[in-house]
């Protein structure tokens, strides 16, 4: 099951208001899912780090993110079932920056 949470425009503003709570969260460029990341700890301090280029150029390109809430425990089983049902619908690969190894 996808992630349901509203779709927000990859600003900085938009980053700060994302919650510090661990959780799964979507980065998107373009309308194509190029990222599906974890927190076990803080939402926000991913995206943030997925913003300034601390992650990777790759995710940097991010127009678009999404996120859901989770428990800390959670948080990698979610990551790994949205990756699989990625695969399952793009012929087995994982979004281009999940590839990558890092963001």
């Amino acid at each position: 099951m996808p992630i349901t949470g509203a779709t927000q425009q990859f600003t900085k503003a938009n980053v700060e208001a994302a919650p510090e709570k661990p959780g799964v969260y979507e980065l998107i460029e373009n309308g194509t899912t190029i990222y599906y990341g974890e927190s076990n700890v803080s939402i926000r301090a991913r995206l943030i780090r997925h913003q300034d280029g601390t992650e990777g150029a790759c995710t940097r390109a991010a127009t678009h993110f999404r996120y859901e809430l989770t428990t800390a425990s959670a948080s990698v089983t979610r990551q790994n079932e949205l990756l699989a049902e990625y695969r399952r619908l793009h012929d087995g690969k994982n979004p281009r920056c999940n590839e990558m190894g890092r963001g």
